[in-house]
């Protein structure tokens, strides 16, 4: 069967599911947390490692993923690693203890890299500019309808099962992406680096990442918009379901509303971006997140309802919709003729934000919702800040490559 078309809804579906794998292992499982602390008998911060474990696993096997698909191409990675985030699922599905369970959400972690990194990669050989923006924008909206039934899905499987069914679910999901990417998705790399896994030109590549002030502070606004992002995340379903007293199938129309909220940022910033320069959205988009992040942290100190705390949270999420795609591609279009490896170094900045600040939270949590409040508050702010010097320094890096 031939590959799709790039640019065609059916490869930007198929890149949005792949693109998606971190949000979907992360939201399906998190109406389990409160239960997951239960039957094995842990607390809140040690059944949140299983969630900061996968972020850890899946920002190290970048550093590999993004030079190793520069050498052999997209789609032989692709498929490796799908199939073995299959088979870390069922190993999760089997875990009988904490430890077993947090080594195989690393080991899943590791593998489910591959989507989101390659991914943009794939998004990048094709495209660049306005076009690479819209693209992800497109991406990022198929992205947003994982957390509206991821945790519906979770909710409903714990409602019957237990939450070993949860892992056996992504297993299955991972099979079928396996077969999908084989089937639909072709080649996208047109020249192979061979010297794209040796020790200097990796080194050299993600040093001219780092080095040039247009990518560089692009990462450090995905690193701290994600962090802020995943600090509700991994920190609502306790404020929720402990606080205010929802249940675990209740608790899914919550994501299922941010990820509407999401959706809806991401249209409309992919209907603006060719109309109006990606950098004058992301400054909107971060202004958004400071003003909603700080209306967050008033409420709450405040004392304010379920209700009160989780109006400023869409607004949040909908800033976060203008935020990434443009961020993003500004990040990687500097790296022309090494998109994997920038591609794999915006993943580590981007994972190792999340899993640092899920952590906080949950090792914070004083049964309250201010630290989750204060921690998104706190980081919506510093992204700002951080893109603040992007049209002083951005035009003047040359990136030189390895």
């Amino acid at each position: 069967m031939k590959a799709v078309h790039p640019g065609s809804r059916l490869f930007i579906v198929l890149l949005g599911v792949l693109t998606a794998m971190t949000a979907l292992s992360i939201d399906i499982t998190l109406p389990a947390l409160p239960a997951l602390t239960q039957d094995l008998h842990v607390g809140a911060d040690r059944a949140q490692l299983t969630i900061s474990v996968f972020l850890f696993g899946f920002a190290g096997a970048q550093l590999f993923v993004g030079p190793a698909s520069d050498r052999f191409g997209r789609k032989p990675l692709l498929l490796v690693g799908l199939f073995c985030y299959a088979l870390a699922g069922f190993g999760c599905a089997l875990s009988q203890s904490i430890e077993a369970l947090i080594t195989f959400r690393c080991l899943q972690g590791m593998a489910a890299c591959v989507g989101p990194v390659l991914g943009r990669a794939i998004v990048a050989d094709h495209f660049s500019g306005p076009r690479a923006a819209q693209l992800l924008s497109a991406l990022t909206v198929v992205l947003a309808v994982t957390p509206v039934v991821a945790p519906l899905l979770g909710g409903q499987l714990l409602r019957v099962l237990d939450w070993h069914a949860i892992f056996w679910a992504l297993g299955a999901i991972g099979l079928l992406l396996f077969a999908l990417v084989a089937v639909f998705l072709g080649e996208s790399l047109q020249t192979r680096a061979p010297d794209a896994l040796r020790l200097g030109p990796i080194a050299r590549n993600m040093g001219a990442f780092l080095a040039n002030s247009q990518c560089r502070t692009h990462a450090f606004i995905v690193l701290l918009s994600f962090a802020a992002q995943f600090s509700y995340i991994s920190g609502f379903p306790f404020v929720a379901i402990e606080v205010f007293g929802v249940t675990p199938q209740q608790y899914g129309f919550f994501p299922g509303a941010t990820g509407i909220a999401l959706i809806i940022g991401a249209t409309i910033n992919g209907r603006l971006v060719t109309r109006f320069p990606p950098a004058k959205l992301l400054t909107i988009g971060l202004f958004m997140l400071l003003g909603s992040g700080a209306l967050l942290a008033v409420i709450t100190l405040l004392g304010g309802g379920l209700a009160a705390i989780f109006a400023p949270l869409l607004i949040f999420v909908f800033g976060i919709g203008f935020v990434t795609p443009n961020a993003t591609a500004a990040a990687l279009q500097p790296m022309a003729h090494a998109k994997g490896s920038a591609s794999s170094v915006l993943g580590v900045f981007q994972m190792l934000g999340g899993g640092l600040a899920g952590w906080a939270v949950n090792a914070l949590y004083d049964g309250t919702a201010r630290p989750m409040a204060l921690t998104v508050a706190i980081l919506g702010a510093l992204a700002l800040f951080a893109g603040s010097g992007r049209p002083r320094t951005a035009a003047r890096d040359h990136v030189h490559l390895g």
